[in-house]
């Protein structure tokens, strides 16, 4: 029967019979097959870093050693689906063209968007659930640019959705400022206005 006709989640059984030229009819069914009716892919976001409907909407989110991320020791989600997900994978795409991604066999980033891992905790029976993924680059040996997490979860009927996204740049280089309004050591009457200059060496913008 054509999907529609069918219900999410309901099991369905096949049995087959043979007849041969004589009309003689099998009348006993050695067996028979079962199987579940799911079309329904699993859902998948992250939580850390944040997941972004669209890649390149802003704002850019930053990860340092010193915020939130955490220094992306590791990143963590959320899964559901109506009957169960076999397996969450993510991968780590280093974003100035053309596109590459991290490979943990050799910690090199490498034009191969086939490079999925798979999540720890990422099997379950229906419902939400936590996962984590802690296979990642030494995002401290990096240099300081653009990257993105790409994350999707398959079910057991091998249904996946387009996977979600997290753009961020990670920055571990610390802004150095200097006052010039005063002159470094010298004694001043009184102060007026305060200021000076400040950069951020070569961290990247959005």
């Amino acid at each position: 029967p054509p999907g529609a006709k069918m219900s999410t989640g309901s099991v369905y059984e096949i049995e087959t019979r043979s007849i041969d030229r004589a009309t003689n009819v099998e009348t006993l069914l050695l067996k028979s097959s079962t199987f579940t009716y799911d079309p329904q892919a699993p859902l998948v976001s992250l939580t850390v870093p944040v997941s972004a409907v669209v890649a390149s909407s802003p704002p850019v989110k930053y990860c340092s050693p010193n915020n939130a991320c955490a220094g992306l020791a590791q990143i963590v989600g959320t899964a559901n689906d109506n009957l169960n997900v076999r397996q969450v994978e993510y991968r780590i795409r280093n974003q100035p063209d053309p596109a590459s991604f991290w490979n943990q066999s050799n910690n090199q980033f490498e034009q191969n968007d086939a490079l999925w891992i798979t999540a720890t905790g990422s099997s379950s029976l229906a419902g939400s659930f936590q996962w984590t993924g802690s296979t990642l680059p030494a995002f401290a040996g990096l240099s300081d640019q653009r990257y993105s997490v790409n994350v999707r979860a398959l079910d057991a009927a091998g249904n996946v959705l387009t996977f979600s996204t997290a753009t961020f740049i990670y920055d571990k280089t610390d802004p150095v400022s200097v006052a010039t309004s005063v002159v470094n050591g010298s004694t001043i009457a009184s102060l007026g206005a305060v200021y000076g200059t400040a950069s951020d060496g070569n961290s990247p913008t959005p």
